[in-house]
């Protein structure tokens, strides 16, 4: 389909109104144009629903999806990603700052790498004021990732973009979700 986004980026958001301005801006402002923008609001206590709403208004690529209630992360990040229609999955964090070109090098990557299904990147650890304060590594060898991925996750989970074909291969149920 023309209109079609070729990536979803879920975002579920609890209680998360102290830095999410700077994590949606930071994924409208992409240097990568071809997206939808999955929001979940898991029933949040404070201004984190005003807020979207707010961004909703002024990018159609926001699809704000809000749970009555707080199912957890989990959950709503199934939700959303119950309700992606790209061809790459892209996870955000409602208290994390993406990279402009993230999007973008990571489509990159994954179009001229069809025997990939997943990229991710390191992350650079900064405070709330932005200042760098350290780095996290993640391994960049296959050998490296299959040895780790028996002990934890081998992807810094906020910085991974995902072919959905992964799913062929390893199916997962997906619900009709109810709006609690």
């Amino acid at each position: 389909m023309k209109n079609q986004p070729l990536v979803s980026v879920v975002m579920p958001v609890y209680n998360g109104e102290r830095f999410l301005k700077d994590a949606i801006e930071s994924i409208l402002n992409q240097t990568y144009k071809n997206f939808e923008f999955i929001i979940v609001d898991d029933g949040s206590t404070d201004d984190s629903l005003k807020i979207i709403k707010e961004y909703q208004k002024k990018d159609k690529r926001i699809r704000l999806i809000e749970n009555k209630k707080n199912l957890g992360q989990a959950k709503s990040l199934n939700k959303g990603l119950s309700l992606a229609k790209g061809k790459y999955y892209a996870k955000m964090d409602s208290d994390d700052i993406a990279c402009k070109t993230r999007i973008e090098k990571e489509v990159d990557f994954l179009e001229r790498n069809n025997d990939y299904v997943i990229v991710g990147s390191n992350l650079e650890i900064i405070d709330e004021n932005n200042n760098t304060i350290g780095y996290r590594f993640y391994p960049q060898k296959n050998k490296e990732i299959r040895k780790l991925i028996i002990i934890k996750s081998p992807f810094a989970h906020p910085s991974v973009m995902i072919k959905w074909q992964i799913f062929l291969y390893f199916p997962v149920k997906v619900k009709e979700w109810e709006l609690y």
